[in-house]
C-alpha cells in the first residue's frame, strides 16, 4: 500500500514539473510571438561616400566664329550642322549683288607713312642750336667789351681827351648790340618752340597712324575674307556647329557660322550645371567620375572652372576629360552622367536608416539610436531596446559616422518601427 502511494506521489511530482516546463516553454514562445523582431549591426570603422549626381554634355573648348566686315545676304550653305569640315572646304556663298564694301586703307601704305613721319622726327630731334647759342654768347661778350670801353671813354671825356660825340656814338653802338642780342635770344627760343611743336605733331601723327594700322589688323583678325567667287572657305579644321539664316540680311559683326575646333577629347570640355547650394561641395571635390559611351569603363573629368554667375539658382561648371577616353571620338552635344564624390572614414559607421536625427542629417547635428541590451527576466534572457544619444560626425548618401559616449561594442537596431521605443522588449532576428 505504501509503495503504491509512493509511486503515485512520485508520478504526480514528475507530472507537475513536466507541466511547469511545458507551460514555461510555451509561455515564452507565446510572448515571443508578440515581440517586434529586430535586426542589429555593430558600429565599426569604415568608409562611405556623399555623392552628387550630374548630367552634362560635350562642348568644344574653342570655337571659330565667321564674321564679315559688312552686311551680306547668304545665298547657299554647303555644309550642315554636325558635319566635319577641313581647312579650305567651301562653307557658304554670299549674294554677289549685295556684296561687301571694303573701305579699309592699305596697311602697307599706312606703314610707309609711319616711316616717313619717323624720318622727319629724327631730323627734328637732330636739330642743333649750338651755332645760335655760340653767336649769342659772342654777342654777349662783345657787349661786355663795349661797356668796358664806354667806361674808359667816359674818363677820357672828363679829362677832355675825346669829344662828347665820340662818347655818344659808343653808347649808341652798345644799345644796338644789346637790341641785336635780345633779338637773337628770342629767335632761338622761337625756333626751339616751333621745333618742339613740330615734334609733338609728328609723334601724334605716328601714334594715329599706328592706331589705324592696329585697328585694321584687329578687324582682319576679327573678320573673315570672302573669295572673289563670293564663297567663304573654312580657315580651320573642326565641326560645323551653327549657321545664320538665309532669308534676309546678315548684318556686320553678326556670326554667320560657328565652327568648333574639335579633334579629340583634348579639344573638348564637359559642361554641366549644379544647384547653387552645392557650390562648396563641388569646389572642394573637383573630380567627376563618368562612364564612357559604352558604359563599361569609368573616366574622370577634372573640374577646371566653376562659374560665379548664378542663373535660376544654378551654376555652370566645366571640366577636362582625362586620358582614359583619348581613343574615342568626341561627339558635340553627347551627354554623360557622372558623380562627384566625397569620401569619409569614421571610427563608427551606421546606416542612416538606424538613426533618428534631431533635425536634418548634417555633420555636427545630434540624434539618437536604439541599441539592444540583454537582461535577465522571469522567463530567462530578455532583450531590451534602449534609446542612446549620438552625434553625427560625417554624413554620406546612405551611411553616417557617429560618436556614442560610453558605448563601445554595442548592437544598434536597424529595423526601426513604431513598436520600438525606450525600454521595449524585442526579439533578435535569427
Amino acid at each position: 500500500m505504501k509503495s503504491k502511494v509512493l509511486n503515485i506521489t512520485k508520478g504526480t511530482v514528475i507530472s507537475f514539473f513536466v507541466i511547469v516546463f511545458i507551460l514555461g516553454f510555451f509561455s515564452k514562445s507565446i510572448v515571443n510571438l508578440f515581440l517586434p523582431k529586430v535586426q542589429t549591426i555593430t558600429p565599426v570603422k569604415g568608409s562611405f561616400y556623399e555623392t552628387l549626381n550630374v548630367e552634362g554634355e560635350i562642348e568644344p573648348k574653342e570655337t571659330f566664329k565667321v564674321r564679315l566686315n559688312g552686311n551680306v545676304m547668304i545665298e547657299e550653305y554647303f555644309v550642315q550642322i554636325g558635319d566635319e569640315v577641313e581647312k579650305g572646304d567651301p562653307i557658304f556663298k554670299i549674294n554677289s549683288d549685295y556684296g561687301i564694301n571694303r573701305v579699309d586703307k592699305s596697311i602697307e601704305d599706312l606703314k610707309l607713312s609711319v616711316e616717313k613721319q619717323r624720318v622727319r622726327l629724327e631730323k627734328l630731334q637732330e636739330n642743333s642750336y649750338e651755332m645760335d647759342e655760340k653767336k649769342i654768347k659772342l654777342l654777349e661778350e662783345r657787349i661786355n667789351m663795349q661797356k668796358n670801353q664806354i667806361s674808359k671813354k667816359e674818363k677820357l671825356y672828363k679829362a677832355g681827351s675825346i669829344t662828347a660825340t665820340e662818347l655818344e656814338n659808343s653808347k649808341q653802338s652798345l644799345k644796338e648790340a644789346e637790341m641785336n642780342f635780345e633779338m637773337q635770344k628770342i629767335s632761338v627760343e622761337e625756333k626751339k618752340k616751333l621745333d618742339s611743336i613740330a615734334i609733338k605733331e609728328v609723334v601724334s601723327n605716328i601714334k594715329e597712324l599706328q592706331r589705324e594700322i592696329n585697328d585694321i589688323e584687329k578687324r582682319q583678325n576679327f573678320y573673315s575674307d570672302i573669295a572673289d567667287d563670293g564663297i567663304y572657305y573654312s580657315e580651320i579644321d573642326g565641326i560645323f556647329l551653327k549657321n545664320s539664316r538665309m532669308d534676309g540680311v546678315v548684318y556686320r559683326d553678326t556670326a554667320i557660322v560657328e565652327i568648333g575646333k574639335v579633334k579629340n577629347f583634348d579639344s573638348v570640355k564637359f559642361v554641366t550645371q549644379i544647384p547653387q547650394k552645392h557650390y562648396d561641395f563641388v569646389n572642394n571635390n573637383r573630380i567627376i567620375e563618368i562612364k564612357n559611351s559604352q558604359g563599361n569603363k569609368s573616366s574622370l573629368v577634372r573640374i577646371t572652372n566653376i562659374s560665379k554667375v548664378v542663373t535660376n539658382n544654378m551654376i555652370e561648371i566645366e571640366g577636362e576629360f582625362s586620358d582614359e577616353m583619348v581613343d574615342e571620338e568626341p561627339i558635340i552635344g553627347q551627354k554623360f552622367r557622372g558623380e562627384i564624390k566625397k569620401k569619409f572614414v569614421s571610427e563608427k559607421v551606421l546606416p542612416k536608416s538606424a538613426i533618428i536625427p534631431s533635425g536634418e542629417f548634417k555633420a555636427g547635428n545630434k540624434g539618437y539610436v536604439y541599441v539592444m541590451v540583454e537582461e535577465k527576466g522571469a522567463l530567462g534572457i530578455e532583450y531590451i531596446a534602449k534609446m542612446v544619444s549620438i552625434t553625427m560626425t560625417d554624413v554620406g548618401d546612405y551611411y553616417a559616422g557617429i560618436s556614442m559616449e560610453g558605448y563601445d561594442k554595442v548592437k544598434v537596431i536597424t529595423s526601426l518601427s513604431y513598436k520600438i521605443n525606450d525600454g521595449a522588449k524585442v526579439l533578435p532576428w535569427e
